[in-house]
């Protein structure tokens, strides 16, 4: 009898070993994707500064010359890939969600599209200039 106790108690001990296990998991998991999520919403509000939404936005109206920036959209322009960079970097090393990228930054096929001119000149002198983020706006769906 006490036989049979000890092996369902064992049983039931192994039971709550692996839901617990499969728990910590899944809190370990979710751990990750709320840190990466942290950093995410952080570059967020620095592509969100007005310099920078204010670049992206005469961008996509055509207003901004991408092969004959002046100085002070050089210098924003630059500031908005580097974290584009970033981003991608983050992406590539899976350390945060695509899914989530598109969904905080859908303008960076677009942006990068019309930056495509800037990004070929300073690949004459840098041949890797921006090729994470170019390679990150491939992937938007």
């Amino acid at each position: 009898m006490w036989d049979a106790v000890q092996g369902v108690s064992g049983a039931l001990s192994a039971v709550v070993v692996i839901v617990a296990c499969v728990y910590a998991r899944e809190q370990i998991k979710e751990s990750k994707h709320t840190r990466a999520l942290q950093s995410l919403i952080a570059i967020h509000q620095e592509f969100e500064a007005p310099p920078l939404r204010k670049v992206r936005r005469r961008l996509r109206l055509g207003e901004v010359n991408a092969a004959s920036l002046t100085p002070e959209d050089r210098e924003v322009v630059e500031d908005l890939l580097q974290k584009l960079e970033l981003i991608a970097f983050l992406v590539s090393r899976g350390l945060v969600e695509l899914d989530d990228v598109v969904a905080l930054f859908p303008s960076v096929p677009v942006v990068l599209g019309r930056l495509q001119p800037f990004i070929e000149s300073r690949r004459l002198t840098e041949p890797t200039y921006a090729v994470n983020a170019a390679s990150l706006a491939r992937r938007y769906p």
